[in-house]
């Protein structure tokens, strides 16, 4: 069996490799979402190991677990807010101008 990446390492590539990969301006979404299956250990600190699974768990001292995850990009998703935000002002005066121009749409029958 392939030595299994750390998690830390398969998140950080894994980003990496998308954003590398995409063709001129495009972007990934603000929001990536991971599913994947981790072993995990109890280190000799005592801590726990993750890691990605890769294959078939090598010995009694590992777990296979599922994780599911969401990973945002807060650079991304404020300039997707604030074009939001924009966009809302810009149809609220859109609506206003409206109904100033034709109150008679306001009036409730």
């Amino acid at each position: 069996m392939a030595k299994e990446p750390k998690l830390t390492n398969f998140v950080k590539r894994t980003i990496e490799e998308l954003s590398g990969g995409l063709p001129k301006n495009h972007r990934v979404d603000s929001r990536l979402f991971f599913e994947l299956s981790v072993l995990t250990s109890v280190n000799k600190k005592g801590g726990i190991d993750i890691k990605v699974a890769s294959g078939d768990i090598s010995s009694e001292t590992q777990n296979l677990q599922k994780i599911k995850f969401s990973v945002v990009n807060e650079i991304s998703e404020k300039k997707d807010m604030a074009m939001a935000k924009k966009g809302l002002k810009n149809l609220f005066s859109s609506i206003a101008e409206i109904a100033k121009k034709y109150p008679e749409l306001a009036k409730e029958k």
